[in-house]
């Protein structure tokens, strides 16, 4: 199984598409993916990236800052959350925002749920305004 640390796996996209991946296998061999099957070292057109937050939600995709994801409690008959992955320059590490109360989860207590992909924060405008307004720095 590949490692997918976050310092060297990357989703690519062109605005708000995601236009493939990008892993690193050792420092300066960048190698490329439009599906997360077959690996090239052709490189893929892309104007952001997306880091891997070291986590795979239920059904084994994986999670990127700018995630939008359903989260359970595994010991609690509480209901799912809502919350947007993104890095945190305060804690310099990766938290989930509740976007119900705007709490941040620290990565720490991420075992604590089952997690599930929702959608993305770049297609979703009035999320990102209410983060803005919560003082998150979106880029």
């Amino acid at each position: 199984m590949m490692d997918k640390a976050s310092y060297q796996f990357f989703r690519l996209r062109q605005d708000q598409t995601i236009v493939g991946y990008m892993r690193f296998t050792k420092p300066g061999d960048a190698y490329f993916s439009k599906d997360k099957f077959w690996w090239k070292a052709a490189p893929i057109d892309y104007d952001l990236k997306d880091v891997y937050v070291e986590r795979d939600d239920m059904n084994q995709q994986w999670l990127f800052e700018y995630d939008i994801v359903e989260m359970k409690p595994i010991d609690s008959s509480e209901k799912a959350l809502t919350a947007v992955l993104l890095f945190d320059d305060k804690l310099l590490d990766f938290v989930a925002v509740n976007v119900t109360n705007w709490e941040r989860i620290p990565r720490s207590n991420w075992d604590k749920y089952r997690w599930k992909l929702s959608s993305y924060l770049f297609i979703n405008s009035d999320l990102q305004h209410q983060l803005t307004d919560q003082g998150w720095t979106l880029s």
